[in-house]
């Protein structure tokens, strides 16, 4: 609901009972699709962070 419908915690929250965000987590079931598409996002986004030169700045 929160993931695939977008619907903020607390409103899902209100829909579903849970009363706690400890168990709202247990039962928010994260599905491969949605681990796939956060990892295509951070991969879009490493590509537009300079590159790391490994260069330290001294004081």
């Amino acid at each position: 609901m929160v993931q695939d419908a977008g619907i903020p915690e607390s409103q899902a929250m209100l829909i579903s009972g849970h009363e706690t965000r400890a168990m709202l987590e247990r039962y928010n079931m994260v599905s491969l699709k949605n681990v796939q598409d956060a990892g295509a996002k951070l991969d879009a986004w490493s590509k537009t962070q300079p590159a790391n030169t490994g260069v330290v700045a001294n004081g």
